[in-house]
């Protein structure tokens, strides 16, 4: 089985880009890493001796201890026990992991969560004890959902990993891999408790500034326009994020019902649907807990064209009805004017009719 499936993989212009992270790496390793003889890394999760009970959500931090080395790229396969767990969601917001060729991605028929990450820079690091120690992967969170008769023993283990060594030639560390065993207990005296509920309600910090970057390549998406994005958010981490176009002639993007072009949920990165580029280009990252962050962008061709507003179905109408009164209001003028005129030409008739008939008079008089 391949370690990393992925649906978006099956393009080539993502596999492209895709390609192009891990190179941009190896790059920065080449240029900026010292050469450092090969060291272990260990890979392991924070040890949990507190008892669980069904309804009970734990979070794991997934720690990297790389014992002096320096590292700039991780992958990672972890396999829970189906049984007993279900894996909910995972957090990259404490992650030294900037770059995410992979981002999390949770299997549940399978009980695997896998994801793939890079450090520009490297990250040469130690292991701590400490529960803010900087040096975590991702925090998963799992939910036990396995009624049991008496304890019983959950395991979360590392099924696949690759530690990439950050010497620009993309060696790859001897790791080892610790497990955790999390003790599930038939029920304990009190309410079920949610780790992971508990630290997202505690976030009320929208994700990071970031730029929206533009860019065209013959080699990416048959040469459309796309934009590339990415930020952070160290509190809940980033749940998704969402682009939309606005100012683009009708037919072009998704309208909604009150005229204004609708977000849609997207992923960096994103191929315009308005390649006139005459619209303005807004994305919105959304943590976890809610909180969101918009960027908008103007590429020079929206710059100088005056934003297209739809007009609603209203103004539509009152447009009809007023010029429908100007219509008539003209046809009513038009109508007194040759009312008028029809009457000044009588009245020049009979005063014609009148003179000849007084000379005609005064002719028959002499």
């Amino acid at each position: 089985m391949a370690p990393f499936p992925s649906t978006l993989r099956d393009t080539v212009w993502v596999r492209r880009a895709h390609g192009a992270v891990w190179g941009v790496l190896w790059v920065l390793g080449m240029l900026f890493s010292p050469t450092l003889p090969a060291r272990a890394a260990i890979i392991s999760f924070d040890a949990r001796n507190a008892a669980l009970q069904r309804g009970d959500v734990v979070v794991l931090p997934l720690r990297l201890d790389t014992e002096g080395a320096c590292v700039n790229a991780v992958e990672v396969v972890v396999r829970y026990d189906r049984n007993l767990l279900t894996a909910v969601d995972v957090g990259r917001g404490r992650s030294i992991l900037s770059l995410w060729p992979e981002v999390p991605k949770i299997d549940k028929g399978e009980g695997v969560v896998r994801f793939s990450g890079g450090i520009p820079g490297g990250y040469c690091g130690g292991n701590s004890n400490g529960p803010d120690a900087p040096n975590i992967l991702a925090d998963i969170a799992f939910l036990v959902q396995g009624a049991v008769q008496e304890p019983q023993e959950a395991r979360v283990s590392i099924d696949f990993t690759r530690v990439y060594a950050h010497d620009g030639r993309g060696t790859l560390l001897p790791t080892t891999a610790r497990s955790s065993v999390l003790t599930v207990a038939p029920y304990l005296a009190r309410p079920a408790r949610d780790e992971w509920l508990a630290r997202v309600r505690q976030d009320t910090v929208a994700p990071e500034l970031f730029s929206i970057v533009l860019n065209n390549d013959p080699a990416v998406a048959d040469g459309r326009y796309y934009i590339a994005f990415s930020t952070t958010d160290k509190q809940s981490g980033i749940d998704h994020y969402e682009v939309r176009e606005v100012g683009a002639a009708r037919g072009v993007l998704p309208i909604g019902k009150k005229g204004a072009a609708r977000w849609e949920v997207a992923a960096s990165p994103y191929v315009l649907k308005d390649q006139s580029l005459r619209s303005v280009i807004e994305v919105k990252a959304v943590d976890k807990a809610g909180n969101a962050r918009v960027v908008r962008y103007q590429p020079p061709a929206a710059q100088t064209r005056a934003p297209y507003r739809r007009i609603p179905l209203w103004g539509w109408g009152i447009a009809l009805v007023g010029g429908a009164a100007l219509v008539a209001l003209w046809w009513r003028v038009r109508q007194r004017r040759l009312a008028g005129s029809a009457a000044r030409a009588a009245v020049r008739g009979q005063g014609v009719a009148s003179d000849v008939d007084a000379g005609d008079a005064r002719r028959t008089a002499e």
